[in-house]
């Protein structure tokens, strides 16, 4: 089992497909804008919160500094750019290139080892990049389901700390940036890529 997101898939429906086939009821998603030139975050929103709404409707918690009114529907859909790092997801976000253990001539050298280390291991991964000097490589353990919140994130605080990535990506509140959506950073498209 992989989360993938197909082409075709418009942000809507691959969150909703992260909500409903995956189950992760707890999805939350952020967007940004440009203000005079600023970068400008919205709050997170919870995306069953989004769903029973009409595309037209303003959503509930955001505001639009350009025009001065909430988001409707399908403008905040529009500029999501993260998502919530689902509860089954183990997320090795990979932007320094050593570990405690082992030295890596690049961020690349280190994701394609730990790739290689997973698939390895029996893991079907995903590894995506923007572009830029990060990777992400993932995959999902569906048996995270069977602990407590707490549990979950030691579990994914060890595998973390044994790859030494993003410790971040542990928390039950960690975002990640969307899949198929120009990175905030780079302006490129977080891309799935092959190592």
């Amino acid at each position: 089992m992989r989360l993938i997101r197909l082409p075709e898939e418009s942000n809507e429906d691959f969150l909703f497909k992260i909500y409903n086939k995956y189950g992760f009821k707890d999805l939350r998603i952020a967007g940004n804008y440009i203000v005079n030139d600023e970068l400008v975050w919205t709050t997170r929103i919870k995306f069953e919160d989004l769903i029973h709404l009409p595309s037209w409707q303003w959503v509930k918690g955001t505001f639009n500094q350009n025009t001065g009114n909430a988001f409707r529907k399908d403008e905040f859909l529009n500029i999501v750019k993260h998502r919530s790092v689902m509860d089954i997801e183990i997320m090795l976000d990979i932007d320094e290139e050593n570990t405690d253990f082992l030295e890596f001539d690049d961020i690349k050298q280190k994701a394609e080892f730990i790739s290689k280390y997973l698939k390895d291991e029996g893991w079907d991964i995903v590894i995506h990049s923007a572009q830029s000097k990060s990777y992400h490589i993932s995959y999902l353990d569906p048996k995270l389901r069977d602990y407590d919140i707490k549990s979950i994130s030691r579990n994914k605080e060890r595998i973390i700390r044994f790859f030494n990535t993003d410790m971040q990506m542990s928390g039950p509140k960690s975002m990640i940036a969307l899949e198929g959506v120009n990175h905030y950073k780079s302006g490129l498209q977080k891309q799935k890529v092959e190592l």
